[in-house]
């Protein structure tokens, strides 16, 4: 009977108003390892209960029951950030939030929040003009399809995580967090030897991992055919390590498509940076002709 009625109040603890909660390490594994294999879950932590772990915990810290975390959590660019939609919810829900306000003012995205106990709101813009100069705007993505909804994201980002910092854990915003540029991590070129399928993928990561570039120079990896043998599809020849940036200035079609690529010009040396110059001049004058 003893026995019985431990197993009935374990049960309960796992299962709590139809949610289920590990109530230890044991549990927690065993359910990371049911529900990694589910096609249900996101891809990213499909067959790696490893991930499915380590989100349900940080679910457990913030509030979040394990289902929730699965779908409100992501890893991008190695951090694990909260979707701006979760990010809210968590603000909303807990009582030290009165309110949370956000609406559009002469084409500025505006979030504000009053916390409780504070003297006054915290209030966090963001503009176009934010957006063009930290190299935003014309970014192939939701940046080019939905930017007031992505203006709408940076400002509650910024608001939420600055009156909320101990609710949020320091957890990052995912739309803000797709935005940075990681210059630290660079990934190894591709042995000489290295089949086709092996360098395109090698330079596809370094191209991806940089976000100041476009989908147009995604496209350009697929077009140097002439760099691998077409009978052996081995590496035949250096790539030009400037190729990509040349091709995305020849491709602008507006001073503001020119200027997202000022910066990667202005940290060439030598003879790389006058070829980049020489293809700004022409892209130039080309943009200048057809106005």
């Amino acid at each position: 009977m003893e026995t019985a009625l431990v197993e009935m109040k374990s049960q309960s603890r796992a299962l709590s108003n139809g949610i289920l909660n590990p109530a230890n390490l044991h549990e927690a594994l065993e359910m990371a390892g049911v529900l990694c294999k589910s096609s249900l879950i996101p891809k990213d932590f499909q067959g790696n209960a490893g991930n499915v772990l380590v989100a349900i915990q940080w679910g457990m810290e913030l509030g979040l029951a394990p289902m929730q975390a699965l779908q409100s959590i992501a890893v991008i660019n190695g951090r694990p950030s909260l979707w701006g939609d979760a990010v809210i919810a968590l603000c909303k829900a807990h009582p030290v939030c009165e309110w949370v306000r956000e609406y559009e003012e002469d084409g500025v995205a505006v979030c504000v929040t009053q916390r409780r106990g504070d003297p006054d709101p915290v209030e966090r813009r963001f503009s176009m003009d934010d957006a063009k100069r930290a190299g935003l705007l014309g970014k192939a993505g939701p940046w080019t399809q939905y930017p007031r909804r992505m203006m709408q994201m940076r400002a509650r980002s910024w608001c939420l995580r600055d009156a909320y910092p101990d609710l949020l854990r320091g957890m990052a915003v995912a739309e803000e967090q797709q935005d940075r540029v990681i210059v630290n991590e660079v990934p190894a070129p591709a042995p000489s030897t290295a089949s086709r399928t092996e360098a395109i993928k090698t330079r596809m990561k370094q191209i991806t991992r940089d976000n100041s570039r476009d989908v147009s120079t995604l496209h350009a990896v697929l077009r140097d055919g002439e760099n691998l043998d077409a009978d052996t599809g081995e590496v035949i020849a250096e790539v030009d390590p400037i190729a990509d940036l040349l091709t995305a200035i020849s491709e602008c079609r507006t001073r503001e498509d020119l200027e997202q690529h000022r910066a990667a010009v202005a940290a060439l040396k030598a003879e790389q940076k006058k070829r980049a110059i020489d293809a700004w001049k022409s892209a130039e004058a080309r943009i200048a002709a057809a106005a």
